[in-house]
């Protein structure tokens, strides 16, 4: 480890923050900017999914508790390129984060929030959206997954997650049956690069592509983003970088440049990120250490 290496992982951190913007037919996306979220006292914010729904756009996010050192799952709502106060939804006894949210065929609500601190991928169906959740089924037990993303495609849903092994990095696919609510894996992605975690719902881009935005861990957490255009051949999945999204051009409340940038995600009138400005903490190691106790005391 460089002397600056060292610097960097004893001294330097931040808090995320999610930003937000109208979408226009600019297809510069580095020429307007996005506005900030503030974060709270008690939480900063990240992993921001949009959900646009019977004319409503809801923000589901991370609200993570420097109380308790943990994530919790809330959201805002935006209307009229106005943002609602924040309010919590799901506050169990583990780290929580990056909430999935679908409408079915049969107009109910769904949620896959990571929960890989506690070895599962868990279902909650909402009892009277978008307030009330209820956990419904784990549909995998025993395994660490992150970062949970729903593709519908053809009539069909999968469910895309993350697997660090450290020396590797796995993408699992499982065929998600609405009926049943059960999960099949049909297929796993191998990478020898830390670059395979989800970062956002798929889309579709202005060349009919189908896309997934995926983090750029290749030099540490939450470094950037890239897009992967999936293709199906009908029985495989396979993807490759169509491109990259440059830090230093993006715009927070008219400035250019963040430093860290994990998730970005759609509808058709919003856009959202996340992002980091990072500073020096003297104590940073320390924090760390007490949130490592927190969670450890949440098992024992």
């Amino acid at each position: 480890m460089t002397i600056k290496d060292f610097y960097n992982w004893a001294f330097i951190c931040g808090d995320w923050q999610i930003a937000y913007r109208k979408r226009t037919d600019n297809s510069d996306f580095y020429e307007d900017s996005f506005i900030k979220i503030p974060n709270t006292d008690r939480y900063w914010f990240a992993d921001p999914m949009l959900f646009a729904d019977n004319g409503n756009t809801y923000l589901f996010v991370e609200a993570f508790d420097k109380k308790t050192y943990k994530g919790n799952i809330g959201f805002f709502t935006i209307q009229n390129n106005k943002v609602s106060d924040f309010e919590l939804l799901i506050d169990n006894n583990f780290h929580m984060s990056y909430p999935m949210v679908w409408r079915s065929e049969q107009n109910e609500y769904f949620m896959i929030p990571e929960s890989e601190e506690n070895g599962t991928v868990d279902l909650y169906q909402s009892e009277a959206f978008p307030r009330r959740w209820k956990r419904l089924k784990t549909l995998v037990a025993g395994v660490h997954y992150a970062d949970t993303t729903l593709l519908d495609l053809n009539g069909k849903k999968y469910l895309f997650t993350y697997h660090d092994k450290k020396v590797s990095w796995d993408l699992l696919i499982y065929d998600f049956d609405a009926k049943s609510k059960s999960v099949s894996l049909i297929q796993t992605l191998s990478y020898d690069k830390n670059a395979c975690r989800p970062a956002g719902k798929f889309f579709i881009d202005e060349k009919g592509r189908l896309c997934r935005p995926v983090q750029n861990c290749q030099k540490g957490y939450g470094n950037g983003i890239f897009i992967y255009e999936v293709k199906f051949d009908g029985e495989k999945f396979s993807e490759q970088v169509i491109s990259e999204f440059d830090n230093s051009k993006i715009k927070i409340d008219g400035v250019c440049g963040v430093d860290n940038f994990h998730t970005y995600t759609m509808t058709d009138e919003y856009e959202v990120i996340d992002f980091i400005h990072l500073k020096f903490k003297l104590l940073k190691k320390f924090f760390w250490q007490i949130r490592k106790y927190k969670r450890w005391k949440r098992h024992h």
